[in-house]
């Protein structure tokens, strides 16, 4: 049997058909990680933008009524739909070019789109849906121009949820993967010092932790607390894992690439 591409475990289809970003408390988890996302660009303002993998909740179009000041935004999606999302979110706007592709396979395209780099770079919960991230990031950071940063950002194995669940018996190790972990072909779950350490042997500095989201409890247990809740509770998770980033429900690391 032949493998899916660059690392997937899972084929495109089985993953799409597992995997639905705007349903569940999944849309919360998605809604942290591009207001995260935003965060970085409105500090960076950079020029050019590359986006690796842009979702079903489109970034760009939750960026373009602010002023980020950039030049051009280019999407680099595999996925159908996403593609579709991301194409009629940005139709009329020529700063956007959007890709149908994994980055490994458009690399020479990407480069000659913007040949002196992309001064920032976007992989966001990527990393660990790939057995070869290295081979992802080093792409990443050979398109990356000097002086650019890199944001990765992926879901926390020392997540309070996970914690709670060894406490509890439930797993052996904050990194066990869960079910929903095998059925969307998650090789791995990284920790803190294992994302860090992932981005530093990529060649890049000054790297930089933080994370979004406070999650208690499983994805569906979310669902049924949410259920009752009162208003603005979503966004008081969100806030609330900048508060204990080692513990948040999902992680970043934001890095430079040498001059």
């Amino acid at each position: 049997m032949t493998l899916p591409p660059h690392g997937k475990l899972v084929p495109q289809a089985h993953y799409r058909a597992h995997y639905d970003p705007l349903s569940g408390f999944e849309s919360v988890c998605s809604l942290a990680r591009q207001r995260r996302n935003l965060e970085f660009l409105q500090a960076v303002r950079p020029r050019h933008i590359l986006e690796v993998g842009c979702g079903a909740m489109i970034l760009a179009a939750m960026a373009t009524p602010l002023d980020l000041g950039f030049e051009s935004w280019t999407i680099v999606e595999p996925e159908p739909d996403f593609v579709a999302a991301a194409r009629a979110a940005t139709a009329g706007d020529a700063r956007f070019t959007i890709r149908s592709a994994y980055l490994e396979d458009d690399a020479d395209w990407l480069k000659s789109h913007a040949p002196s780099g992309y001064d920032a770079v976007l992989i966001a919960g990527l990393l660990h849906e790939t057995a070869t991230p290295e081979i992802l990031l080093a792409t990443a950071f050979d398109l990356t121009a000097p002086g650019g940063q890199i944001l990765a950002s992926v879901p926390n194995a020392g997540s309070f949820h996970r914690l709670l669940a060894v406490e509890a018996g439930m797993i052996p190790t904050p990194d066990t993967l869960s079910e929903r972990d095998h059925a969307l072909g998650h090789p791995v779950v990284f920790d803190a010092p294992g994302l860090i350490g992932l981005m530093t042997r990529a060649g890049l500095r000054d790297v930089a932790l933080d994370g979004y989201l406070f999650k208690p409890f499983t994805n569906a247990q979310m669902e049924l607390v949410l259920a009752d809740a009162p208003s603005g509770l979503i966004d008081a998770l969100i806030r609330f894992g900048r508060h204990f980033p080692d513990q948040a429900a999902e992680i970043c690391a934001i890095g430079r690439k040498p001059r």
